[in-house]
């Protein structure tokens, strides 16, 4: 239950500052030093989050920060699933794969039906 405010120097300060960068807070360092602009960013965050805003981040604001960090992992990704959805079921829907190797069978029919035994 620890709260961090600014002038601290923690390993996971550094992980505050990435996961408010990737919810698209304006960071741009990841030091593990509670600075000033950590601060701005956190207070933005509250605001937005309907949090006592003080600039500290505390129990609630870590718990809201969890919250919305989860929430952004399993947002759909349509993009992703269709990769996805390629590298799990490589023949679905891969005509031109299936038509290759189709032509490719009746090649090799033919080609052993013409081969005499010596």
């Amino acid at each position: 239950n620890n709260t961090y405010h600014q002038g601290e120097k923690d390993k996971n300060v550094k992980t505050m500052k990435i996961g408010l960068k990737a919810l698209g807070y304006p960071i741009d360092n990841e030091t593990n030093i509670f600075d000033e602009q950590l601060e701005s960013a956190i207070k933005t965050f509250q605001q937005d989050n309907n949090l006592k805003v003080n600039g500290n981040f505390d129990k609630k604001t870590n718990d809201k920060f969890t919250e919305k960090l989860v929430e952004k992992a399993n947002k759909k990704d349509t993009v992703l699933n269709d990769l996805l959805n390629k590298l799990k079921y490589p023949n679905q829907d891969n005509s031109v794969f299936k038509e290759s190797k189709a032509k490719n069978q009746s090649r090799l029919t033919k080609v052993s039906s013409n081969t005499k035994t010596i």
